[in-house]
């Protein structure tokens, strides 16, 4: 009797351990996609391509996606 018991105990120990990964792991998923919303995206002046507008480099009304072609719309103005 005292070997089922042991057994009945291994199985549910294990049991509540693959439970709890499975939900740690889709708790850090669900985290992970979740967005505040979209991301707020702006066009190079020079390439004309889209980007996150936290990571531009401004000059008056015009946004930048890198310092090379900040400096060649300069060239051109």
């Amino acid at each position: 009797m005292g070997f089922i018991l042991r057994i009945l105990f291994i199985a549910a120990l294990i049991y509540f351990v693959i439970r709890l990964v499975k939900q740690t792991r889709q708790q850090t998923t669900n985290t992970a996609t979740q967005q505040d919303g979209p991301i707020p995206m702006t066009k190079c002046a020079e390439c004309q391509v889209l980007f996150p507008k936290a990571e531009a480099i401004s000059k008056g009304q015009q946004s930048f996606c890198s310092t090379e072609h900040l400096h060649k719309w300069l060239e051109k103005q």
